[in-house]
């Protein structure tokens, strides 16, 4: 939803990795607001590191490192030049097209954008859900049904290019955080009459330092650049980055050092060298080789020299004081220009709420977002626009792999995962749902559990009178924490204590009991019927998922198995020799496979998948497609 920067490069990423995608803008011509920036030049990124994009974000710079590093300016510049776009860069990194017409960059962004994905002239309203999820969009008597949305309507800056404000009241009818809406990179108005006396005044190279009103004020920022006068105050470059530090409601003082190339002891000395030159003439008459012309009167009347003084008689307080005017020439600022004439707004969702990685919602699923409707500005130079390109890149790719998940959960399915020991069948589970929108059930975690739960009874996990005695009395508990799973015995969460080595042992030998696995099968099944699973451990379609639509058998040699167990005991810090670990798990392979109650064995009906020759990537997506051809059958 909205067709400009952020939401056609979201809709260029999202097409591209293979979504059907549809960009819904309300305006009869996408990226209009893209068409006048850097003043009909488009500023469209600035040719540095990801290190110094993120120094300049002057708000919640952090938030943006996952996807500024993904698609940095690098990237964005081959991505534009790859487009027909030919670039250069100018002072201070800022990157433009050679042509410096913004509408070759809108051209070509749309025109690709329209190659990919359909457009459809609606002002949409409303973004519609279903069980808590994105299902669609309205807009007057016409709605769009969606599988994912990615919502980058803009800020409230130049409405008549389309930013309204219209996504920050959808994203709150969603109960998303609207951080405070204010103006940034805006022109600032002043009290002071000689702003009017000087409009259109265009200074270069002049250092601007901000400050807070009030005497003893510590400088809040300071730069070398561009500015003007206008007939409200300031404006330029300058003034607008100096706009970013600055707060609504507050006074102001803007700092100019009209000479900042010189030292205060070498300005001194060409007045004296100025003065005699012209030591016969007017005073007004004498700066004419130091200053713009429309600024020598405000000069004049600020030193307090009398205009027609002769040079000569100019004391040396009065010389002295004209330089400390030249290098702190003060322009009280009483407030900013309306939001309207704003380059960016401030504010907007807050950050917290949106995962940094995908652009996705943490509220609601399926709704992303990406561009000036974030939290999220930065200083000129090419920083916002690349903010809405990272950004919208990273929306448009999530969104996509989002819908096709959400298509292949629209039928529930069940998928068990056989295996022994080290085979990687929690690792390949949990992959596997978080890929095909499916909820993992980890079964190894309750047996862990349990197991945990006799060891601190000081009880034996064999014991077979003592450990089904203990059963009543446990209060196991399943969490979901931030999409993990977490065990509870009682209100403690014992997730971090059930992976050692001596718990593993005892969930081994517990789930060898049958009292054992009838206290745990109903609490699976019953999470299978409820909606669409995938669970690992060792019999998972012979037992708990007999009717599963899909069964595995996830296996490996005790070799690799070992190889693989003994490299994650390193990155644990907790190593034990490979010989050990070995003969652990061919121990343990003979115990599951001759125990009494479900013996470790494949399914009748499992597909056998050997990775001993897989890489993690190879599995994975042999899983996904059995999973795509169970839900197409």
């Amino acid at each position: 939803m909205g067709g400009g920067a952020a939401g056609l490069m979201a809709a260029l990423a999202a097409a591209e990795a293979g979504a059907e995608t549809l960009v819904l803008e309300g305006q009869e011509r996408p990226a209009r607001k893209l068409r006048i920036t850097g003043k009909g030049r488009c500023n469209l990124t600035n040719n540095c590191p990801p290190e110094d994009v993120l120094k300049n974000v002057n708000r919640n710079a952090r938030f943006l490192n996952s996807a500024v590093r993904a698609f940095p300016p690098e990237e964005v510049m081959a991505f534009f030049e790859g487009l027909g776009v030919p670039l250069k860069t100018e002072r201070g990194n800022r990157v433009f097209p050679v042509s410096d017409k913004a509408g070759d960059v809108a051209d070509a962004l749309a025109g690709a954008a329209r190659r990919s994905a359909k457009f459809l002239r609606l002002r949409a309203r409303e973004i519609v859900t279903d069980k808590g999820a994105v299902s669609g969009v309205r807009g007057g008597d016409t709605l769009v049904e969606c599988r994912s949305l990615i919502l980058c309507t803009g800020g409230l800056s130049y409405p008549k290019t389309g930013s309204t404000g219209d996504g920050y009241e959808m994203a709150r009818a969603l109960g998303h955080r609207i951080e405070p809406l204010s103006p940034s990179l805006v022109p600032l108005t002043s009290p002071d009459g000689d702003c009017g006396e000087m409009q259109g005044l265009s200074l270069r190279n002049v250092t601007l330092t901000l400050r807070e009103a009030g005497e003893g004020k510590k400088k809040l920022w300071s730069e070398l650049g561009e500015m003007q006068f206008a007939h409200f105050g300031l404006t330029g470059p300058l003034v607008l980055s100096a706009s970013a530090h600055m707060e609504a409601g507050k006074r102001y003082v803007a700092e100019l050092d009209l000479k900042p190339g010189l030292t205060e002891e070498k300005l001194d000395g060409r007045l004296l060298r100025m003065f005699a030159e012209n030591r016969n003439r007017d005073f007004r008459n004498s700066l004419d080789d130091l200053l713009p012309r429309s600024l020598i009167p405000v000069v004049i009347r600020r030193s307090g020299i009398p205009p027609e003084t002769k040079v000569h008689d100019i004391t040396r307080a009065q010389r002295l004081g004209l330089l400390a005017l030249l290098k702190h020439f003060r322009v009280e600022i009483d407030g900013m220009r309306p939001v309207e004439e704003a380059v960016i707004t401030r504010g907007g969702v807050s950050v917290r709420e949106v995962d940094p990685r995908t652009m996705g919602s943490k509220l609601v699923p399926g709704l992303f977002f990406a561009g000036e409707i974030l939290d999220l500005d930065a200083y000129t130079g090419g920083f916002n626009l690349q903010i809405a390109w990272s950004t919208g890149r990273a929306a448009g790719k999530v969104a996509a792999a989002y819908a096709e998940r959400s298509k292949e959960a629209m039928k529930n399915i069940q998928v068990a995962i056989d295996g022994p020991g080290g085979a990687g069948k929690s690792t390949m589970a949990k992959a596997l749902a978080k890929e095909c929108g499916l909820n993992y059930v980890d079964t190894g975690a309750m047996y862990r559990t349990v197991g945990l739960a006799v060891l601190r009874a000081g009880l034996d996990p064999a014991d077979g009178e003592g450990v089904p005695k203990l059963l009543p009395s446990l209060r196991l508990g399943i969490r979901y924490l931030e999409g993990e799973q977490h065990m509870y015995l009682g209100e403690e969460d014992v997730t971090p204590f059930i992976r050692t080595p001596e718990v593993s042992a005892a969930a081994s030998a517990v789930s060898a009991q049958p009292p054992v696995r009838a206290f745990l099968l109903k609490t699976q099944q019953d999470l299978a019927e409820a909606c669409s699973v995938v669970m690992d451990g060792r019999d998972i379609g012979t037992v708990v998922l007999p009717k599963a639509d899909l069964k595995v058998f996830l296996t490996a040699t005790a070799e690799e198995r070992a190889r693989r167990r003994f490299l994650e005991l390193q990155e644990r810090g907790t190593p034990q020799p490979y010989e050990q670990v070995l003969r652990e798990m061919n121990e343990r392979d003979e115990r599951d496979t001759r125990r009494a109650a479900a013996p470790l064995k494949a399914a009748e009906d499992a597909v056998l998948l050997d990775t001993t020759e897989l890489t993690p990537e190879e599995v994975l997506a042999k899983l996904r497609q059995l999973v795509r051809e169970r839900r197409e059958g």
